[in-house]
């Protein structure tokens, strides 16, 4: 695993504890001393423990993806000329007036 992945799996394990030690109203049922279950109604919710983690597991998920995919782009662009770009946009280019006139 590389870094970025380590460090969203630590916040997530941070909040998640965050969440768990204040217990939200919106979660938690003080009265009954537990979380709240899903549905409709006085003693449900629909953001349960559940699904507020899932939604942070994926929410801390996408942003790795989305750092780790910005610093790929930036190493590929680094080893490139413009003379590489200029032959690829012409490949391009050509390509697309090849379909073009096929069609």
């Amino acid at each position: 695993m590389d870094k970025k992945t380590i460090f969203a799996i630590i916040i997530y394990v941070v909040i998640a504890g965050i969440i768990i030690i204040v217990k939200p109203s919106i979660i938690y049922d003080e009265e009954k001393d537990e979380f709240k279950k899903f549905g409709f109604g006085d003693e449900k919710s629909l953001l349960t423990i559940e699904t507020v983690l899932i939604g942070l597991a994926i929410f801390l998920g996408i942003c790795v993806c989305l750092l780790s995919n910005d610093k790929n782009k930036k190493d590929n662009i680094k080893g490139r000329n413009n003379d590489d770009i200029e032959k690829e946009l012409n490949f391009y280019k050509n390509l697309v007036k090849s379909y073009v006139s096929n069609s």
